[in-house]
């Protein structure tokens, strides 16, 4: 266990870098120490946020992943939180460590179709189009719905301009009730650059 007062003393110093993802990180760290998960587990979601605003997907992920083993597994969280996961994991897709962050993702909360999704995604971000339709084909053939692999096909017309279907597939998924925040976002970052 951390004594209390390392844990005091931790908050003091967060809360001068309150900008500081570590500092989240190491306050989370203290407080699981503590066995208080669910603080630590928000600690490190903060962190992961702050990460995510620095553009450091993957860290964001890694320190997602440990929250998720703080908490005792997927069953114990928010599910906004495993969203975040999903998204830095997608966004980050050619960070350094990316494929080990996913690994040790799909360890604490498997999700069946995320490493084919992002595995597409990088070959797409690596001009690599043939190679993402076929590691992406599996995937909409199983679940022809599944929002980050249609968000990945998108790229993919776009990467092989083919506009008019990028501009559809957009439209469509754009109306959807179930496309989170996030995605849209992004989804329409690539609608504008259809404009531009």
């Amino acid at each position: 266990f951390a004594p209390q007062g390392a844990v005091s003393m931790l908050v003091a110093t967060m809360q001068a870098s309150e900008a500081d993802p570590e500092a989240h990180r190491r306050l989370a760290e203290a407080l699981m120490a503590s066995r208080r998960a669910r603080e630590a587990a928000k600690e490190l979601e903060r962190a992961a946020d702050l990460y995510m605003e620095q553009g450091r997907n993957v860290k964001a992920a890694s320190v997602l992943v440990q929250a998720v083993q703080f908490a005792g597994g997927p069953a114990n969280l928010d599910p906004a939180l495993l969203e975040k996961l999903r998204q830095a994991l997608f966004l980050g897709v050619l960070e350094p460590g990316a494929a080990d962050v996913l690994a040790a993702a799909q360890e604490v909360a498997p999700r069946r179709d995320l490493p084919a999704v992002c595995e597409a995604r990088a070959h797409v971000l690596k001009g690599e189009i043939e190679k993402a339709r076929i590691t992406l084909q599996p995937v909409l053939a199983g679940n022809p719905e599944d929002l980050l692999a249609l968000a990945v096909m998108v790229e993919i017309h776009l990467a092989s301009g083919q506009s008019e279907a990028a501009r559809a597939l957009l439209a469509d998924m754009l109306v959807r009730p179930d496309v989170p925040g996030w995605l849209a976002q992004h989804l329409n970052h690539l609608r504008d650059s259809l404009s531009s």
